[in-house]
């Protein structure tokens, strides 16, 4: 009978350890694997992120992506000349918006009195399906006038004649969710500074959509497609702002490249880059008068990121584009940065243009009394 307990006892003791040896063993399977399964994801990650260092910022926004102190390549030798050389600068702390200013952001400033509104040719924004809507509509209606349909009518209110077509309106559809277009460097500066915000500089910019590894595209040195940006090739003319996450830069800031060129602060100097003074929170020239000339020596303003129009062709981005203050396009629109010290890079002089001069203009007379007055004493004194 013992001999029996001794042996059943011994059966159920070598289960009882088999069994906790089964769940040892499950468990550390398990736990392998999860932790394999954490591996593979940061190795994702690192890889999307590879040789970047992740922001990590005093300052957070929801509608902003920070970009945190540090030295970056700016520059290219693969570029154009202006674009040499390739030196190291260093950036301090800052946010920038993660996608373009849009119509519905920029339409506010200017209800609030403090923006011009945008100016712009025909633009058309809306869906594809309101597109072909309007098309059908369109479609319909000519098919009407070939039937004689509204005949009788006022030429300069029909359509038939060249009277009627250049009486006809146009009507413009705007998507409030599409970024703003048609803005000078002034509006651009205006609608930033109404939201205690600025214009990025060159070099923060840049830094945003390449990050430290020197890449030529915000994604990494492959050719732009439609996948990672709206460009010319694309056709789809200006499109929604942030749909080509697959083009986003190293930080995660989205439309670097294509949609809308983008003013930044700085005047245009095309041998900024030699200069001792653009390696640390480089600012571009001063807005100074020549002492010969008497004129402003720099006249243009840069602008980044290329467009959906793909003029001028160059899409990577140490690209500089110019043009003057003054200057509106259907594809130049903006998005504005912040310091995060509280100090900004850029001089509180240069947050404006130059005041332009003012012309002294001939009086005319107020009145046709007036008017015939003095062209009366013009013809007796000859």
């Amino acid at each position: 009978m013992k001999r029996q307990w001794k042996k059943t006892a011994g059966l159920t003791m070598a289960l009882v350890f088999a069994v906790a040896g089964a769940v040892v063993m499950t468990s550390g399977f398990a736990a392998g694997k999860s932790a394999k399964g954490e591996d593979s994801t940061k190795k994702n990650q690192n890889k999307k992120n590879a040789g970047h260092t992740l922001p990590t910022c005093s300052s957070r926004r929801s509608d902003m992506v920070c970009i945190p102190a540090g030295n970056f390549t700016m520059g290219s030798h693969q570029g154009d000349r202006d674009e040499e050389p390739p030196h190291k600068v260093w950036v301090d702390e800052f946010l920038i918006d993660k996608h373009e200013v849009t119509f519905g952001e920029y339409e506010r400033c200017v209800k609030a009195g403090r923006c011009s509104k945008p100016r712009y040719s025909i633009l058309n924004t809306a869906s594809d399906d309101e597109k072909k809507a309007e098309k059908k509509k369109e479609d319909t209606k000519k098919e009407k006038d070939k039937k004689g349909k509204g005949k009788g009518k006022d030429k300069k209110k029909g359509v038939a004649g060249a009277q009627g077509l250049k009486a006809k309106k146009v009507k413009v559809s705007v998507n409030p969710e599409f970024p703003v277009v048609g803005v000078d460097w002034s509006d651009a500066v205006n609608y930033c500074a109404s939201l205690g915000k600025r214009l990025p500089t060159e070099a923060e910019w840049e830094k945003a959509a390449r990050g430290t590894n020197a890449l030529r595209y915000p994604w990494g040195n492959s050719p732009p497609n439609c996948e990672k940006a709206n460009i010319e090739a694309c056709g789809k003319g200006l499109r929604l702002p942030g749909k080509h996450e697959a083009g986003a830069s190293p930080y995660g800031v989205l439309d670097m490249t294509g949609n809308v060129w983008e003013w930044v602060q700085d005047w245009y100097d095309s041998g900024f880059y030699k200069k001792p003074d653009a390696a640390k929170n480089p600012y571009g020239p001063g807005q100074i008068k020549d002492p010969i000339t008497k004129r402003y020596r720099y006249r243009y303003k840069v602008l980044r990121g290329g467009s959906y129009t793909g003029k001028p062709s160059p899409l990577w981005v140490t690209y500089r584009f110019r043009l003057l203050p003054n200057s509106r396009s259907n594809d130049i629109g903006f998005r504005c940065a912040m310091s995060t010290s509280g100090k900004s890079p850029v001089p509180s002089e240069e947050m404006k243009l130059p005041k332009k001069k003012q012309t002294a203009k001939k009086k005319q007379p107020k009145d046709k009394a007036s008017k015939d007055k003095a062209s009366s004493e013009k013809t007796s004194s000859e």
